[in-house]
């Protein structure tokens, strides 16, 4: 919903390494999650990075609260195998049904 992602072929295209947590600078320096690689579309090729000249790299910034999406993002991420935090990985993974440990996510 934050990034635009239309369709599920472009869900599946995503990959860890083409998102990033980030703070704003500055005093107050909120999170963020930003889209920073895009793997294409329909409509859009994916052979590199956001074009130079586009105005902004999408981006989902944190909220108070239990639902922000960072910190739901950030828990996601915690929950995943380490062997699936290189940056070719799929960014989606298949949930286990009844998780024994902190690791929710099958390789």
């Amino acid at each position: 919903m934050f990034f635009g992602w239309r369709a599920r072929d472009e869900h599946h295209r995503v990959k860890y390494g083409d998102i990033k947590i980030k703070c704003e600078d500055g005093p107050e320096g909120r999170e963020y999650v930003e889209w920073i690689i895009q793997q294409g579309s329909k409509t859009r090729t994916g052979e590199h990075e956001f074009v130079p000249d586009s105005k902004f790299n999408p981006k989902m910034f944190a909220t108070d609260g239990p639902r922000c999406p960072v910190k739901i993002f950030k828990e996601y991420l915690a929950r995943r195998p380490p062997e699936m935090a290189s940056a070719d990985s799929p960014l989606y993974l298949a949930s286990i049904v009844k998780p024994s440990s902190h690791i929710w996510f099958k390789r």
